[in-house]
């Protein structure tokens, strides 16, 4: 993610139990999936349930419409495509 922020390439994140506003990736096309119904948040390590439900609400279909969302930009610019495939 860090890495695709630098280059310049729109990336999908998804964030469970950490906020996106300190980690999250910074580009204006990128696209963060979360639960944002969760008010534990952060809890790092630290999970108040027996499991990480923030993360586990997170559907792959809401995973795959985000990097579905990012793949139709990138193919609406034959340049940002070229530099997504290709490198810079």
């Amino acid at each position: 993610m860090h890495l695709a922020n630098l280059l310049g390439v729109p990336g999908v994140a998804v964030f469970g139990p950490q906020r996106p506003e300190w980690f999250g990736p910074r580009g204006p096309h990128d696209r963060v999936v979360i639960r944002p119904e969760f008010s534990c948040r952060p809890c790092s390590d630290y999970c108040i349930f027996d499991q990480p439900y923030c993360l586990r609400a997170i559907s792959s279909d809401e995973v795959y419409e985000a990097v579905e969302s990012q793949m139709n930009h990138l193919g609406k610019s034959e340049k940002g495509l070229n530099r997504f495939f290709h490198g810079l």
